[in-house]
């Protein structure tokens, strides 16, 4: 739902989060679709807004707990 309201990849979603929770990311591609996404990323890395990052927090918390 979050890639689709701001009309991005599941991918760049998931990285913006992991970015803007301090944590290192090393993405890596060889198609230049994915290349470009990864590059828009660092033009405007705080595309999500508060409640996104408190949906996916609630969601990564529900994951952890059956690991």
């Amino acid at each position: 739902r979050l890639a689709e309201k701001h009309n991005r990849s599941v991918a760049e979603v998931v990285l913006s989060w992991a970015r803007l929770n301090d944590m290192s990311v090393i993405p890596r591609s060889n198609k230049r679709e994915h290349i470009d996404e990864l590059g828009r990323l660092l033009i405007d890395p705080t595309f999500l807004d508060t409640s996104d990052l408190e949906a996916m927090d609630t969601m990564s918390s529900d994951y952890v707990g059956e690991l």
